[in-house]
């Protein structure tokens, strides 16, 4: 439709992706196979439900600075609208990918959790005619058997099981929790998505990985250690749906020992710098999200210095003697750039 002059062009895409999540849930209801929907996006809804900003100019849209004072006169409620979306397309098991082709912002911080809840792809470029979204888009198409086949599964659910001295407090990832029965195992202290022991992911890739988080409930110096019964175990059960149509189902079972505070040597033997990197940025991303005045540069520093304190070889007011062992050496460079960034 022509566009006029001093106002934004008309788009209802808040209701198109309703529809289309409706058409998707009626064709394909939950767990009767996969389904993708594919959003491309030019600018910023304007009109009907999800309307991110007025078609008029005058109008700016959000900054920064006005969702830091919840000055945004349109967030709250297109966000709650998008997030209703993210629900429904969580329930039918579909998966939304977003590609946002345009110099303009368009509206991806109200509707990022129909995204990031359904295990979407985002792709951000200035035009459609950029390579990045042609060559993006053709491989989403590229059948099995073929080189950059993408290998995308659905449908899949991760289920996490626990010694009894072990809860688990949550999840970080592309996943939405389960509601289930009230079990043993969850621990009143939340982190990501807690409250359950199961995660739904729509998509699944080879390349997916979701970070589960446990609390430790066995009391200090437990006999159970003293005793010569010092091992626990985690356990991982996933099921999906594999691209050719099969239902699959894998176990992952590992066994750990505890160890006593003082034996910080046998902890650092099995810590891995860069998963621990990738975990920490996602903590403090979704701090930074749900917490207020959360500092996050600050809190990183703090808990570098934490970790640096407890595990580093060091002689009391020498700094030069400070050293760490080869497992957390590049640790402090990988928070450092972090924290720059």
């Amino acid at each position: 439709f022509p566009t006029v002059s001093g106002q934004r062009p008309s788009r209802c895409t808040g209701t198109a992706l309703q529809v289309a999540t409706a058409l998707m849930g009626g064709s394909l209801p939950s767990g009767a196979g996969s389904a993708r929907m594919l959003l491309m996006l030019g600018g910023p809804c304007t009109e009907g439900s999800g309307k991110v900003v007025d078609k008029d100019l005058t109008e700016p849209i959000r900054s920064h600075k006005d969702l830091a004072k919840d000055s945004a006169t349109h967030f709250r409620k297109a966000k709650m609208y998008y997030d209703s979306i993210a629900t429904q397309l969580v329930m039918q098991g579909h998966t939304l990918d977003l590609y946002a082709c345009a110099l303009d912002q368009v509206g991806l911080a109200e509707m990022k959790t129909a995204v990031e809840a359904t295990g979407g792809i985002t792709i951000q470029t200035d035009t459609f005619t950029n390579p990045v979204f042609k060559q993006s888009l053709k491989r989403m198409f590229i059948p099995p058997g073929e080189p950059d086949h993408l290998a995308i599964h659905s449908n899949a659910t991760l289920e996490t099981f626990c010694s009894k001295d072990i809860k688990v407090c949550g999840a970080l990832g592309p996943a939405s929790g389960v509601d289930g029965k009230k079990s043993p195992l969850i621990s009143d202290t939340v982190v990501g998505l807690g409250g359950t022991t199961t995660w739904k992911l729509c998509s699944l890739e080879p390349g997916t990985s979701m970070a589960v988080v446990y609390d430790i409930v066995a009391p200090h110096g437990s006999n159970d250690v003293h005793q010569g019964q010092n091992q626990f175990f985690l356990q991982f059960v996933t099921r999906y749906l594999h691209e050719n149509g099969t239902m699959r189902c894998r176990v992952t079972t590992v066994t750990r020992r505890w160890v006593d505070g003082s034996h910080a040597g046998d902890l650092i033997q099995g810590f891995d710098q860069e998963c621990a990197a990738v975990f920490v940025s996602r903590l403090a991303s979704y701090k930074m999200e749900i917490e207020e005045d959360f500092d996050a540069t600050r809190w990183l520093d703090r808990s570098l210095i934490r970790l640096a304190a407890r595990f580093g070889d060091y002689r009391k007011d020498e700094p030069e003697s400070f050293q760490l062992q080869p497992q957390l050496a590049y640790y402090p460079q990988f928070m450092f750039h972090f924290r720059r960034s």
